[in-house]
């Protein structure tokens, strides 16, 4: 594959490109391969935006990291999170550095989604935190609010009977 960016795709074809490189990710996390390994072997090769995103996890995988490390609380390892969590995280900070023309905004939704989908049941809300916080120093002046953080305030409640003021 070149260096080049990979082709401009459409929400949904970029979705499944996403949900195919985590698949390829776990089965190279699970096999001990590296993506370089695991991919000539493959009976169908990845469309260009999946192999982009699991090369550049692979080839930017220490750097990525780190980034996750420098992120999480300090009685949190990073061998503690679950594989799926630690590569969503993995593909997140990849697309974040590598993919400026995906909006923050775009690519956090689209990991939690990926999260809700198949991590447990905090998981997209943990993801969601670490790579907003993660966006923020890879792209500073992008905005990264994501549909979850878009919900109005919940309306105030009613008052109280001892609340209203009855005098006229």
């Amino acid at each position: 594959m070149s260096k080049s960016a990979p082709p401009e795709l459409p929400p949904s074809r970029r979705r499944d490109a996403r949900e195919r490189a985590l698949e390829l990710l776990y089965e190279a996390e699970m096999k001990s391969m590296t993506i370089a390994e695991l991919l000539p072997d493959l009976p169908m090769a990845p469309d260009a935006y999946a192999e982009a995103i699991v090369r550049g996890v692979d080839t930017h995988r220490d750097a990525h990291d780190a980034i996750i490390r420098s992120l999480l609380r300090i009685d949190w390892s990073f061998e503690r999170l679950p594989v799926l969590d630690r590569l969503l995280l993995r593909m997140g900070c990849e697309e974040l550095a590598h993919q400026p023309g995906t909006p923050a905004a775009v690519i956090l939704d689209e990991i939690v989604e990926l999260a809700k989908m198949f991590c447990a049941e905090d998981s997209s809300k943990f993801l969601n935190g670490v790579l907003a916080k993660a966006a923020t120093g890879l792209r500073p002046l992008e905005k990264t609010r994501t549909k979850s953080r878009l919900k109005r305030p919940a309306p105030e409640p009613p008052p109280q009977p001892e609340q209203i003021d009855a005098t006229p």
